[in-house]
């Protein structure tokens, strides 16, 4: 029989959490990493392809890089390189790379603040074939053209057949700028015509920034806004809105809500981010999973205690078996990326940045998930081999591995989980086999002490 361990034999001075952490098993920067290209934006995977974009300097161009870089997602070698030219020719386009959207043989990328004539930052679009990289067209905005500064026109960009799409969540409905809600512009691809622009002028009181993110399912496109309680759902042909999907537990719209902070789609599930910080303000936030079939809640994920300025889920992704969602840590001292089971909610565990500097660990924030891969965007820091921002790779596989040491499986680890090792070993349970060689022995006594002090 064993009696309780003294806890000067264990590492408990605090309880270690038991969910797994895991570090990068690789980083990929472009093989012209310069500083200032800001590498790391709106990151997209496509038939085993990663597409990332630079958004280079925001002052002309003078230096970086801006543009998008391809990379085989298996072997992560660089494959490609797209840049833009504008018209007329006489700039770079800035903060090209911004946003990205990709469909079998086009390639269509958002330019947020592009300024081809040095005057005005009036945001637009270009769509490439790919791979050639061949330029088809160049997109800007209804009202204004080059000569409308609206730096957010291409924040947001999505293709669906024929028609491309690009948002502008700061975008007004006339060319004198009335209520700049935003807009959401359609273009034909074959004739290159722009042949509708919705906007939220008459969205409730307490919208704001209509077409801040984008996704498209089942041939239809769907429109968040960055403030509001409901996510849009549109024919792209007809541009007729089809129905809403309502923020859970909000069915008066206030200028408090942010549901639609970041979408994800995979399947017919809905990922809905709602989350912010903004100034002194303070906002519980949640990860809400809707059936797009039957338009209903599946989950509700959370975290406690949530004080309101985690800002839980500012970008997320998704597929069938992973959810991964952002967080600050409590007082901004550092950035965490929160791994979920899709299917049953539960955590499965954390993946750690380079660093936890919150201006330079995981600062672009963007999120793509290919298999049991994860990739996020890393900013500028010393810790990367080169400069000008970076992707981390994660493989989320190792979150699948057991925290043997926590055997009473409360997903922390404290003197209490060696009590119910001794009850395991006493009633050779399960949970005593700490060494793995099918026995419960005592040699599973050392096993289990080295287990704990390895944390989990």
């Amino acid at each position: 029989m064993f009696g309780i361990l003294p806890c000067s034999a264990l590492c408990c001075a605090l309880p270690t959490y038991a969910q797994p952490q895991i570090s990068p098993y690789a980083i990929i920067q472009p093989a012209d990493a310069v500083a200032g290209n800001d590498f790391g934006l709106s990151p997209v995977v496509h038939d085993g392809r990663l597409y990332v974009g630079a958004g280079g300097v925001q002052n002309g161009g003078s230096s970086g890089t801006g543009g998008v870089y391809v990379f085989d997602v298996q072997t992560l070698a660089q494959e490609n390189y797209i840049a833009a030219t504008t018209s007329p020719p006489h700039l770079p386009p800035e903060r090209f790379g911004q946003s990205i959207a990709v469909q079998d043989g086009m390639l269509l990328v958002g330019s947020r603040e592009d300024d081809p004539d040095s005057t005005v930052k009036a945001g637009a679009a270009y769509l490439f074939e790919y791979p050639s990289g061949n330029q088809i067209a160049r997109y800007t905005q209804t009202n204004g053209g080059d000569n409308w500064p609206s730096p957010s026109f291409g924040e947001g960009v999505a293709l669906i057949g024929d028609v491309a799409v690009v948002s502008d969540p700061n975008g007004a409905w006339t060319p004198t700028g009335g209520g700049n809600k935003g807009t959401v512009n359609f273009y034909d691809i074959s004739s290159g015509q722009q042949v509708e622009s919705l906007n939220a002028r008459y969205a409730p009181s307490g919208y704001f920034q209509f077409g801040e993110v984008l996704a498209v399912w089942n041939n239809q496109l769907i429109v968040a806004y960055d403030v509001g309680n409901s996510i849009h759902f549109y024919d792209p042909e007809t541009h007729e809105l089809l129905y809403e999907i309502a923020q859970p537990g909000y069915p008066v719209p206030s200028n408090l809500v942010y549901f639609g902070t970041d979408l994800a789609v995979f399947g017919d599930t809905l990922v809905v981010s709602e989350s912010t910080y903004f100034y002194e303000e303070y906002f519980p936030s949640a990860v809400h999973m809707f059936d797009l079939k039957t338009r209903e809640l599946i989950r509700t994920i959370t975290i406690a205690p949530d004080p309101g300025d985690l800002a839980f889920g500012t970008h997320i992704a998704a597929n069938d078996t992973y959810l991964v969602a952002k967080r600050y840590k409590t007082g901004f001292s550092g950035v965490m990326a929160l791994v979920y089971d899709t299917a049953t909610g539960e955590q499965l565990g954390e993946l750690l940045p380079l660093t936890d500097d919150s201006q330079y660990g995981f600062v672009y924030d963007g999120i793509a998930i290919d298999g049991d891969t994860a990739f996020i965007s890393n900013g500028e820091s010393d810790e990367l081999p080169n400069p000008g921002g970076a992707m981390l790779v994660y493989d989320l596989s190792q979150l699948g591995t057991t925290c043997l040491a926590d055997t009473n499986g409360d997903g922390v680890l404290t003197p209490a989980d060696f009590s119910a090792w001794v009850a395991a070993f006493n009633t050779q349970a399960p949970e005593c086999d700490q060494n793995g060689d099918g026995a419960c022995s005592p040699a599973d006594f050392s096993a289990w002490v080295a287990n704990f002090n390895a944390g989990c």
